[in-house]
């Protein structure tokens, strides 16, 4: 699968920092709500029964971990704000006058926390994007905002939870993950332009050491690259997994 995305702004370079910081986000969350993770991990052993990895395809078959995924980004509201943006023309918003030329920033972070939409909108409740019946309710309200809305919202967005989807699927059936009970987790962030969580300090455990081998194998069969580091471990390859292990 092939992806031209420079004329869209968006490069290697920006596709991997991307994934870095919404990898420390899953991770945060697997060690700060773990009752979500526990569920995750029920859903993904019941479709794949310990003896396989996910595929993409399955994203379907996995709508309580993406939603999930939607209630990390409205929760953490991992880009408080949008960036900047102008004003073309004279124009008025909620009943105020906005001049032409005005930068205008969208607060992500007021929508995704406002009461009036969202019930206790500081708890984590993934059931927010499940129906009754189970089904995924990926929008379920104007207010949800991660990469912005309109004819300017982020040409990454659907890419993004696709692959963020697949990750937390791969990763959670064949690991599991502990904080340092001497370092807890918090749900203090550093800010910037886009949030992420303070330094964490965590140990990983896998799940199923015969499994985890068939997936070295499967890796290998289509030909992504595996290195064993010198502490006798096994690694992918490739530069963003050399800055996820820093």
């Amino acid at each position: 699968m092939k992806f031209i995305l420079a004329n869209a702004g968006i490069n290697k370079q920006t596709l991997r920092k991307a994934a870095v910081l919404q990898t420390s986000r899953i991770v945060y969350a697997k060690i700060t709500f773990d009752f979500a993770v526990t569920q995750v991990r029920q859903e993904l052993d019941g479709v794949l029964n310990g003896n396989k990895l996910p595929s993409v395809d399955d994203r379907r078959l996995f709508p309580y971990t993406e939603a999930v995924l939607h209630e990390l980004f409205r929760h953490s509201s991992l880009t408080p704000n949008t960036i900047p943006h102008t004003t073309t023309e004279d124009t008025v918003v909620g009943g105020y006058h906005v001049p032409k030329s005005t930068m205008v920033f969208v607060n992500q972070h007021a929508a995704n926390h406002d009461p009036e939409v969202w019930d206790q909108p500081d708890k984590f409740m993934p059931e927010r994007f499940l129906e009754a019946s189970g089904k995924l309710i990926p929008n379920p309200h104007e207010k949800y905002l991660v990469f912005s809305t309109g004819l300017r919202k982020c040409p990454g967005d659907e890419i993004s939870r696709v692959i963020l989807v697949h990750f937390m699927a791969t990763f959670f059936s064949v690991a599991e993950i502990f904080p340092d009970p001497e370092a807890p987790p918090t749900l203090d962030s550093v800010f910037n332009l886009s949030m992420r969580p303070k330094e964490l300090k965590l140990s990983l455990r896998l799940r199923d050491q015969a499994f985890f081998a068939n997936t070295l194998n499967e890796l290998q069969r289509v030909s992504v690259p595996v290195r064993k580091t010198m502490d006798g471990h096994w690694h992918p390859d490739g530069d963003t997994m050399t800055e996820l292990l820093r």
